[in-house]
C-alpha cells in the first residue's frame, strides 16, 4: 500500500510540473506572437528610403508651384 501512495504522490507532483510547463509554454507562445506581430509592422530601410524620395519630390513640386505663383503675382 505504501508503494501505491508513493507512486500516486509522485504522479501528482509530475502533473503539477507539467501544468506549470504548459502555462509557461502558453505565455511564451503569446509573447512570440506579439513580438512577431510587432516586428512585421515595423518600417524597413526600404520604407524610409521611399519616404525620403517622396518628400524630396513633394518639396520640389511645392517649390515649382510657389515659383510659378510668384511669377503670376508679379505680372
Amino acid at each position: 500500500m505504501d508503494e501505491i501512495k508513493v507512486i500516486k504522490d509522485e504522479q501528482t507532483k509530475t502533473n503539477q510540473r507539467l501544468d506549470a510547463i504548459q502555462e509557461q509554454t502558453t505565455k511564451i507562445s503569446e509573447f512570440h506572437a506579439e513580438i512577431t506581430e510587432k516586428s512585421s509592422n515595423k518600417a524597413t530601410k526600404n520604407d524610409f528610403e521611399y519616404l525620403k524620395q517622396m518628400i524630396f519630390r513633394h518639396d520640389e513640386e511645392i517649390h515649382k508651384i510657389k515659383s510659378q505663383l510668384l511669377r503670376v503675382n508679379k505680372n
